[in-house]
């Protein structure tokens, strides 16, 4: 019997079975609507790859030092600028004469003639591309270095912050007479003091860098800060911005900087909210994004345009703001609806047939700015 199972056992085979079998051909007919579906779907991953090439080739090149440089007009043009500063503080009362490695505070109490307090900083190899700022009280004084990094004092010269940099360093580029240039992620195109919309104990500064990088602090009682957020603006500024200024009365900030969305000088104004983006354009704004693709930018980025502002100025009411281009062109505007007022070239300029030595600073005036030591 065992015999005969195992003779069973054996007989079982196991076969395969195909059967043959072709689907039908169906043609797909995309309309209209699917091509332009089909169209933006391709569209944002491509952006999407091109922004994450674009990343990825920047970060090793920002760690060895190869970093892109500033368009050499800017460069030249704020390179020869004197080493030293003076920052007005809007009240007129406060002076900060910003030299080498010392910062010189002087008072409007006795016409800006003698020092009330000296503060020592580091020298920096590129002074030229410091920035200074009061705030509205005219109380603080905050000072960054050409890598971004921020340190506010005292009227009296007392260290109340120390606020961590932009990062990267300094391109080490040229050799022998050419002087490298600091990185545009880390030199910074403007600062301002803004108020807080959740505490009347602190206050906001707000720095850019010329990427139209946006960072928000909040500077707390007791020399204590907080680092809200960091957002960018590159949708709206893709070439940069270069200058920021904050509007009391709105609550609103002013960006100056170039968009190829109108082919001109964009002067804007934007609004902080609690929320992802952070800042968002003032409702009384229009405001466009970049017409330049993610993709166009990696291949073909045209970072300056002749009209690129690169330094602005408030009127001592905040109803005015004067911005000036690399092409020499001062364009004054309304705020804060941001319309053009007046526009004046190179050659409208008085003593444009004097000198063709492009203007690297300008301001309002003011009572207290006549009794400015100007040698």
């Amino acid at each position: 019997m065992a015999e005969d199972s195992s003779k069973k056992e054996e007989k079982r085979i196991l076969y395969d079975l195909d059967i043959p079998y072709e689907w039908p051909e169906t043609l797909l007919i995309l309309n209209e609507n699917d091509h332009q579906s089909l169209y933006k779907i391709l569209t944002a991953a491509l952006n999407a790859c091109s922004w994450f090439a674009l990343a990825v080739l920047k970060s090793p090149t920002r760690l060895l030092g190869l970093s892109s440089q500033p368009p050499s007009v800017l460069s030249d043009l704020l390179n020869s600028r004197l080493s030293w500063q003076l920052v007005l503080s809007s009240d007129g009362r406060q002076l900060a004469v910003v030299q080498e490695s010392v910062i010189e505070i002087r008072s409007i109490l006795d016409d800006f003639t003698t020092a009330r307090a000296s503060i020592k900083v580091s020298s920096d190899p590129y002074p030229q591309w410091r920035y200074s700022v009061w705030s509205p009280q005219g109380t603080s004084l905050a000072y960054a270095n050409s890598q971004g990094h921020i340190t506010v004092y005292s009227y009296n010269g007392e260290v109340l912050y120390q606020l961590s940099g932009t990062g990267g360093g300094v391109a080490l580029s040229g050799s022998g007479s050419e002087r490298p240039t600091p990185f545009l992620m880390t030199a910074l195109s403007g600062m301002c003091f803004a108020s807080s919309n959740t505490s009347a104990d602190s206050t906001l500064l707000i720095v850019m860098s010329y990427e139209a990088q946006i960072t928000t602090y909040c500077l707390k009682q007791n020399k204590r800060y907080i680092l809200l957020h960091s957002v960018s603006l590159l949708d709206y500024f893709p070439y940069g911005a270069g200058g920021i200024q904050y509007l009391s009365d709105s609550n609103v900030i002013v960006i100056a900087g170039w968009s190829d969305a109108k082919e001109s000088p964009l002067v804007s104004c934007w609004r902080l909210v609690n929320d992802s983006p952070y800042w968002i354009p003032a409702a009384d704004n229009q405001i466009e994004k970049s017409k330049r693709g993610a993709f166009q930018s990696l291949v073909n980025k045209k970072v300056f345009n002749d009209d690129w502002v690169y330094s602005v100025s408030l009127s001592p009411s905040g109803s005015l703001l004067a911005t000036l281009s690399l092409s020499g062109s001062i364009c004054l505007w309304d705020l804060p609806s941001c319309r053009l007022k007046s526009k004046w070239l190179p050659e409208e300029l008085p003593g444009s047939n004097e000198s063709h030595v492009m203007s690297t600073s300008f301001g309002f005036e003011t009572k207290a700015s006549k009794k400015l030591p100007l040698g």
